[in-house]
């Protein structure tokens, strides 16, 4: 019953914003679970906006943001059901979060927080990335612990044959600190560049700049023209042989987003190889364990110690192995697979 459910499913997969605008660490996941749920035998596309006959069994949408919920609403009334990877991890505003659930109710039109806690209530089935990301929502939004199944995120196998040598004969640059993700606040690029100022270190940014935060992005490039250890490559396809080669060429990745969930770049660059320097966030403790070394984002003297013992220290492939067992998107794929499975057998 279960195998003659999978094969008539057709699963809709709906992201944030469309990929030209903005294009990160969600978007790589919605695709990748796309695809390796194809090769399970789904039927799964994209959602289909200007097909007024277009039908599916489920719409996958990923990130709970508070823009997506209207929408949400009139597909489930269709009959749709609703899957929510929802990617939602920031610390940062838990007080304001919880100050948020006692006053919304109170005031009469539709707030951001509001709407963001209807389309989590709403959704059939949540799934977070971590542990530590569904205790954030059962904490911040009061979602019941039933409707949670936790997905991990996942890096593709192709990133532990990784050869350096595509990366270090464009740019004869082997044994570096790289670091792979948008170029934003959130990122948390600048305090990289200030931490390994007045080193010989070299180190190699990938990513694009945010619409929204342009100023940001020029704060981060007025030290890539002063500083000649610095390389910047604004734009690497997620599935670029050069962006693999990259992460088997570097000797240290870092990323210092301080409410990553967990960072699909972090495993990325575990499999390629790269040793692992993450700022201190619980959902990528939980991943990783002790195949990383950690640090305090906000201290530079912090950031620089970590790195240059990460640096120091020699490649461990170990960190490889226990991401191809735990995190690939094969996996992932299967879980949520089971899930879907779930909401049609009773």
């Amino acid at each position: 019953r279960i195998r003659r459910i999978m094969i008539l499913m057709r699963v809709a997969f709906v992201g944030a914003v469309p990929f030209n605008l903005i294009f990160g660490g969600g978007e790589t996941q919605l695709i990748n679970t796309m695809n390796a749920l194809s090769a399970e035998g789904v039927d799964a596309s994209y959602y289909d906006y200007w097909d007024r006959n277009y039908k599916c069994d489920i719409i996958h949408v990923f990130g709970a943001h508070y823009w997506i919920y209207h929408w949400a609403m009139l597909a489930k009334c269709k009959g749709a059901k609703i899957v929510l990877s929802t990617i939602s991890y920031n610390p940062n505003v838990s007080i304001l979060y919880k100050i948020w659930g006692y006053i919304d109710p109170l005031i009469p039109v539709n707030t951001t927080f509001g709407l963001s806690r209807k389309f989590l209530y709403m959704a059939d089935v949540l799934l977070p990335n971590s542990n530590i990301e569904s205790d954030y929502i059962i904490k911040n939004f009061g979602v019941e612990k039933s409707k949670i199944k936790i997905i991990p995120n996942a890096a593709d196998t192709r990133y532990a044959d990784a050869s350096p040598e595509i990366f270090v004969q464009k740019y004869n640059l082997r044994d570096f600190v790289l670091c792979v993700g948008k170029i934003e606040p959130r990122k948390n690029q600048l305090n990289l560049i200030r931490a390994l100022d007045n080193t010989n270190i070299k180190l190699v940014l990938i990513g694009d700049p945010i619409p929204q935060r342009m100023d940001y992005y020029s704060a981060v490039m007025e030290y890539v023209k002063k500083n000649k250890n610095i390389l910047y490559i604004r734009s690497m396809q997620y599935d670029s042989d050069l962006l693999s080669s990259a992460y088997a060429a570097s000797k240290v990745h870092v990323l210092l987003g301080k409410n990553e969930t967990p960072g699909i770049v972090n495993l990325e660059a575990g499999l390629a190889g790269a040793n692992l320097v993450v700022a201190e966030c619980p959902p990528p403790r939980e991943y990783l364990g002790d195949f990383a070394d950690y640090c305090n984002a906000n201290s530079l003297f912090d950031i620089r110690k970590t790195i240059m013992n990460a640096m120091a220290k020699p490649k461990s492939y170990k960190v490889r192995e226990f991401i191809l067992k735990n995190y690939t998107w094969q996996i992932v794929a299967k879980k949520t697979l089971n899930v879907y499975n779930s909401l049609f057998v009773k």
